[in-house]
C-alpha cells in the first residue's frame, strides 16, 4: 500500500510552488506574478502557465515539481515508448479517471506518471486492482496530457479548456447589460459588415487589439480591425499554424501563440509575438468563414471579461446568419 504520509494529502497552494520556484532563483517575483494573474483567467496551473508564456522549460518545471512534492520526477523519455504489456494494465477508464500514464514495470512494481498528489487513495485502489505496487512519480500537466492523448486517445488539450469561466459576478453582471444593447444593434444591423464593425468595436472594449479574419482557402484576409493598422492584409497559413489548427478543430484558442515557422507570417502581421492572445472561430452553416482575434499587444497577458467576447461571437454568429436568411429570401 501507499503510505499516506509518503505523500502530501491536500497540495499546498500553486502560489506556494510559485514561491518556492522564486525562493530557488528559478523565476523573478515578477515572473510569478504574471503567471498568477493569467492562472486567474486562464486555468491551468501555475506551472503550465510559466510554461505557456515562455518562462520555464518542461524539463525544469518537472524537475522542480519532483522537488516541491518530494517525488521523482519522469523523464521525457521514459514517456516517449511506453510498451503495450505496460499500458494494458491500466484501462484507459482508469488512467482517464486517475489522470495517471503507466509507463513502467519492474517485476511487480508498476510505475505511474501523474500531475500532483492528490489522489493518493485513489492509487491504493490502483495497487489492490492491477496486483502491483504503485510507485508514483511526478510529471507536467503537458506532459501528461500529451501522453493520455497519445497511447489511449484521451483528449484534455489544457489550451482548449475553461478560458471562459473565471470572470468575477461584478464583471458579469455588467456584461449582462451591455451585451443586451448589443442584441439590439445586431439585430438592426444592415449586412454583414455592420456586424462585424459591432463585433470588433465591442471586443475593443475587452483587449488593446482584435482583428475579423475572413477565412479564404490557403490564407486568411483581415476584414476590420482595431489597434492595428491591418486592415486588408492577407496573411498566408497552413495545416501547421495555429489558425489552420483553430479551423480544423473548432476550437478556441487562448495562450502565446507556438512560436514555429509556420506561425512566422502571422507574428509578421502582428508586429512580435504576443505574450497572451485568444483566437475564436466563427462558423456559419457548419462552416468557418471568420476568425476572430485578440490580444493586448506583445508584451501584456490578457485579463478579464474574455466570457464577454465569447458571447459576443456567440450573438454575432447568430446575427452573420440572420444576414444569410435575408439574402435568401431576396433573392427567391
Amino acid at each position: 500500500m501507499i503510505s499516506e504520509t509518503s505523500l502530501p494529502m491536500n497540495r499546498i497552494s500553486e502560489n506556494r510552488f510559485g514561491e518556492m520556484l522564486v525562493h530557488e532563483g528559478v523565476i523573478t517575483r515578477e515572473q510569478l506574478k504574471l503567471a498568477l494573474e493569467r492562472q486567474v483567467v486562464s486555468g491551468g496551473r501555475v506551472g503550465t502557465n510559466l510554461m505557456e508564456l515562455g518562462i520555464l522549460g518542461d524539463d525544469v518545471l518537472s524537475h522542480y515539481l519532483g522537488k516541491y512534492y518530494g517525488m521523482p520526477s519522469v523523464k521525457r523519455e521514459e514517456l516517449m515508448n511506453i510498451t503495450p504489456e505496460v499500458l494494458g494494465i491500466v484501462p484507459s477508464h482508469v488512467a482517464d479517471r486517475l489522470s495517471i500514464i503507466p509507463f513502467k514495470k519492474d517485476g511487480d512494481t508498476l510505475h505511474v506518471a501523474l500531475m500532483d498528489s492528490e489522489n493518493v487513495s485513489e492509487l491504493n485502489e490502483l495497487e489492490i486492482m492491477t496486483g502491483y505496487k504503485i510507485v508514483p512519480h511526478i510529471t507536467t500537466e503537458s506532459r501528461l496530457i500529451d501522453a493520455l492523448a497519445r497511447y489511449y486517445g484521451i483528449k484534455k488539450d489544457i489550451k482548449y479548456l475553461n478560458i471562459f469561466d473565471k470572470d468575477s459576478l461584478k464583471v458579469r453582471k455588467a456584461s449582462v447589460n451591455r451585451i443586451k444593447k448589443v442584441k439590439t444593434d445586431l439585430i438592426k444591423a444592415r449586412n454583414n459588415k455592420e456586424v462585424g464593425e459591432i463585433l470588433v468595436s465591442e471586443s475593443a472594449k475587452v483587449v488593446s487589439r482584435v482583428a475579423l479574419f475572413n477565412v479564404r482557402k490557403g490564407y486568411l484576409k483581415v476584414w476590420i480591425a482595431k489597434g492595428m493598422d491591418i486592415e486588408g492584409m492577407q496573411i498566408p497559413f497552413s495545416g501547421a499554424s495555429i489558425c489552420a489548427e483553430v479551423i480544423m478543430r473548432r476550437l478556441y484558442f487562448r495562450g502565446p501563440i507556438p512560436d514555429t515557422p509556420e506561425n512566422d507570417k502571422l507574428f509578421e502581421a502582428l508586429g512580435g509575438k504576443p505574450l497572451d492572445s485568444l483566437i475564436i472561430p466563427i462558423w456559419l452553416k457548419q462552416q468557418i468563414n471568420w476568425i476572430l482575434y485578440g490580444d493586448n499587444g506583445v508584451d501584456q497577458v490578457l485579463t478579464s471579461n474574455l466570457n464577454y467576447m465569447h458571447k459576443l461571437v456567440t450573438v454575432s454568429a447568430l446575427a452573420f446568419e440572420i444576414q444569410a436568411l435575408k439574402k435568401i429570401i431576396l433573392d427567391l
